[in-house]
């Protein structure tokens, strides 16, 4: 018997070439015989997609990523970099149409004519595109990226940064004109990133995977840096007039709360919408999820029930602030100015609050939502529980710290940075009477939780009715708090405005804090230091009327900590009611701390 041989013609196992019996039992046998082989040779021809006339052709991806060809099914060629067009794509075909992917290797070589137009779809291969620019295409997409600016001032020169992110290696870097592919490895962990544009926010990096026959547009817009700004005059009494706006808040409508009522925002809503939101925060710093703005016992679908008052909860109810992270404090000899701007718009901007007790910037930070409970020697902020009070600062200090990296009791900085915003809403200096007056005509405290349901704002003229603004409820008024970053040090006032700080001690440990003035006599704050290091009082003899509205207390012998907002028995000195006579040791029903992150 001949051996079976192949005959590209025919396919595997040709009658021709198989000897004839020479009795009946022989032709039973051969025919059964042929009957197996042509079954053989049906699968392999279909395996292998021979057919009469056509050469094989088969597109896959090796090991190593890169595209191989092959005209035999057995013979593979690397196909990137043949540059050869039209090599290995069979003849005959109408522009579109199409071989069809067969397996996730093989194309059949038999042109179809789709229904359609085609759209590559990454299973197709189309006519005209030489197998390189096809298998370029797949193994290699291209990411494209649109630059663009808010106000439709020039980009062009702007630098692009393509960088794989698992190596470091940069991919590609260029300066902007037009929109440039850029071809990249399929499976690249990418990072696009842009630089600085003066006096314009910068797009976020955009970071992404690179899929298998998907080509990537991006567009990134530069947006125009906006400064909202107030200038206080030092020798206007009146807390109203005092105040001017400046850049983009001149025309703004103040905003104010109708005592016991709503809250009107004037043009302000969107600003403070933007700047700050109510979340529940997990210890290791992650935002579990937002609550409703008008009911923190629901999530912000208004529906899910939250975690406000949950003591069980591996994390608290927080004040979120965001966006316009960079302040810039100054003085000249007639006035005071604050300005919060989107980006750095020079060097004199800063984000002493948005610095955390790493050391490291971010882009948000967190102020306690209620004054702080003790759940288990941790410090922590939900609703419906008493205020920890009694205790040293070190204690606060520990039991903030306790729950987790960069959380700690809140700071000079912070505080400075939500007292300011309500100035510049408000346009006012009067805290008590724009906000309204907090719980300061009680005789103990009040547990936290009460204003769930009131939205960002909240106040009325009541004197046993708690405040809430930008949904921090009791930042003046029913427990003194306790505050990193101010000290007196003998009648020395000094101001450390950025994180991290020391554990409080009745001990000079406060090497890096900065000497501003001299402690002033008690009394209420006519003037005050108006640099960099924020609100200082520097003399007193107002009143609960006039220039700031609030009070100041000291006491120079030895080292005292800050305390800040005043009481439920504090009445109208409350605000931004600051207590620099009293020891980090000492320790009061009336005095407490929140948490910060």
């Amino acid at each position: 018997m001949e051996d079976f041989k192949y005959n590209p013609e025919e396919g595997f196992l040709n009658e021709s070439e198989f000897p004839n019996p020479t009795d009946d039992t022989g032709v039973q046998a051969r025919t059964q015989f042929m009957r197996l082989l042509n079954q053989i040779k049906d699968f392999i021809n279909n395996v292998l997609r021979v057919k009469k006339g056509d050469t094989p052709v088969k597109l896959r991806i090796n090991s190593n990523k890169q595209a191989e060809f092959s005209e035999d099914g057995e013979n593979w060629d690397v196909v990137v970099g043949t540059g050869e067009a039209g090599k290995g794509v069979p003849e005959g075909g109408a522009a579109g149409d199409y071989l069809e992917k067969v397996s996730d290797e093989a194309y059949d070589t038999t042109w179809k004519t789709p229904d359609n137009e085609l759209t590559d779809d990454g299973e197709t291969l189309v006519k005209g595109k030489t197998v390189k620019q096809y298998v370029d295409s797949k193994i290699y997409p291209t990411i494209t990226v649109t630059l663009l600016s808010n106000d439709e001032s020039s980009v062009e020169g702007q630098e692009i940064t393509i960088t794989d992110v698992d190596t470091g290696e940069v991919i590609d870097t260029y300066s902007y004109t037009t929109p440039k592919p850029v071809k990249v490895a399929v499976e690249t962990n990418y990072r696009v990133s842009v630089n600085d544009k003066q006096y314009y926010v910068k797009p976020k990096n955009v970071t992404g995977t690179v899929k298998f026959a998907k080509d990537i547009a991006i567009t990134m817009t530069y947006k125009k840096m906006r400064r909202y700004g107030f200038r206080r005059a030092k020798t206007e009494s009146n807390p109203t007039s005092r105040i001017t706006y400046l850049f983009d808040a001149e025309g703004k409508a103040p905003a104010k709360m109708n005592l016991g009522s709503t809250f009107d925002y004037g043009g302000w809503e969107d600003f403070c919408n933007e700047v700050n939101r109510p979340v529940m925060l997990k210890k290791t710093g992650e935002v579990d999820y937002e609550l409703c703005h008008t009911d923190h016992s629901k999530r912000i679908d208004g529906i899910t029930p939250s975690d406000y008052n949950n003591t069980a909860y591996a994390g608290n109810a927080m004040s979120e602030f965001r966006v316009f992270k960079y302040t810039k404090r100054y003085e000249d000899a007639d006035y005071e100015y604050v300005i919060f701007c989107d980006g750095k718009y020079d060097d004199d901007y800063e984000c002493d609050a948005f610095i955390k007790d790493d050391g490291q910037e971010y882009d948000t930070f967190y102020y306690g939502m209620y004054m702080g409970s003790n759940v288990s020697s941790c410090l922590r902020s939900v609703a419906g529980q008493g205020i920890m009070t009694g205790q040293t600062a070190t204690t606060e200090y520990n039991y903030a710290k306790a729950n987790g990296t960069n959380h700690n009791i809140i700071s000079k900085c912070r505080w400075d940075y939500l007292l300011d915003l309500c100035t510049l809403i408000s346009k006012c200096d009067n805290l008590q009477a724009t906000f309204g007056n907090g719980f300061v005509g009680g005789s103990a405290q009040k547990t936290p939780g009460s204003h769930y349901n009131k939205g960002q704002f909240y106040g009325s003229t009541g004197s046993s009715d708690s405040v809430k603004v930008f949904y921090v409820e009791d930042p003046w008024g029913n427990v003194w708090e306790r505050m990193n970053g101010l000290i007196n040090s003998s009648g020395s006032i000094k101001v450390k405005h950025k994180a991290p700080y020391p554990t409080p001690s009745d001990s000079d440990v406060y090497n890096e804090y900065t000497y501003v003035n001299n402690a002033p006599a008690e009394g209420y704050v006519k003037d005050a230091y108006g640099g960099a290091l924020g609100f200082v009082p520097k003399t007193t003899g107002g009143s609960d009327s006039t220039y700031f509205c609030d009070y100041f207390y000291t006491n120079n012998s030895g080292i005292k900590f800050a305390l800040v907002g005043g009481d439920w028995g504090n009445g109208l000195r409350c605000g931004r009611y600051v207590d620099l006579g009293y020891a980090s040791s000492s320790t009061s029903g009336a005095v407490g701390s929140r948490i910060s992150y």
